[in-house]
């Protein structure tokens, strides 16, 4: 298993939108080759920034990898 991190920093006041466009592109990525999971948590710091975690079966899967 390989665990990928990013770190997601949003325009401040876009947060919902952000949110909502991931929520729209969760289907899409969890029907990836390779997926095993993922979980997306708000800073609370930072309220601008994300993380976003996603677990894969190993580093030779055609998923998508996190920049």
């Amino acid at each position: 298993m390989l665990l990928e991190v990013a770190i997601l920093n949003i325009i401040a006041g876009k947060e919902s939108e952000f949110e909502t466009a991931f929520r729209q592109a969760e289907p899409l990525i969890m029907a990836m080759d390779g997926y095993v999971s993922h979980q997306l948590q708000c800073c609370l710091e930072n309220s601008s920034r994300y993380v976003l975690f996603g677990q894969l079966v190993d580093v030779g899967s055609p998923y998508p990898r996190f920049p």
